[in-house]
């Protein structure tokens, strides 16, 4: 998505790559790395899911509001939501970096629950740039009845990523239903915004048929 020049330096939240003549400097909170490139080596970076950095423990986001969200009638709002970095280097990925500090936590008991990667969230106004190593995702809250919303849970292993003409990264549409004190979260595989174009995966894919509805049993 993005292309790393030589003398250029990228910097993404807590994420920063610098690339000289033939060395290549990639660090986050967790990881520095320096190798060695070629002239003619093309290095880009890709937003991915924000569960491939440092190790693959979860395959959710919890989502936990600065504020809760009162929710009493069908409505969209905008969230923010973090995202990894991978490095290619002519294709050939290199690793997956953090934009932000990683923190996991359970969603539910210790024997049924969920682990998932953990972040603080909140309401947006404004769409979010690719240097604050944040995305905007929209929501589609489609309640039957009145809820207070506190957290979100998001099964992320299928996720689709897209970016703007001006490198904002975005998630794919989300949709969260509400009926009966039941919530459901559910991916859409719909970009949230026209003229955005897909970040290309890397690696195994997980197929559209196996993404699941998420049943948030431990509530909202």
């Amino acid at each position: 998505m993005i292309k790393v020049s030589i003398g250029e330096e990228k910097v993404s939240g807590e994420f920063k790559i610098i690339r000289l003549e033939e060395t290549l400097k990639v660090q986050d909170s967790y990881t520095n790395i320096e190798v060695n490139v070629s002239r003619d080596d093309i290095v880009e970076l890709l937003p991915a899911a924000p569960i491939n950095a440092l190790q693959k423990l979860a395959n959710h986001l919890y989502l936990d509001f600065e504020k809760p969200i009162l929710i009493s009638k069908p409505m969209e709002l905008w969230i923010e939501v973090p995202f990894d970095i991978l490095v290619t280097v002519s294709k050939v990925p290199l690793s997956y970096f953090s934009t932000t500090r990683i923190k996991y936590t359970l969603y539910g008991d210790v024997v049924g629950g969920t682990v998932c990667r953990y972040y603080k969230s909140r309401v947006i106004d404004e769409h979010l740039t690719f240097e604050s190593g944040r995305g905007s995702c929209k929501v589609l809250f489609e309640p039957e009845e009145p809820v207070v919303i506190r957290r979100i849970i998001m099964p992320v292993n299928a996720l689709e990523l897209y970016s703007s003409p001006d490198g904002k990264v975005y998630y794919e549409l989300i949709r969260f239903e509400y009926s009966e004190g039941n919530a459901y979260v559910t991916l859409t595989g719909k970009p949230p915004l026209t003229r955005l174009k897909k970040i290309a995966h890397v690696g195994k894919r997980v197929r559209f048929l196996e993404r699941q509805k998420y049943y948030m049993e431990w509530g909202v």
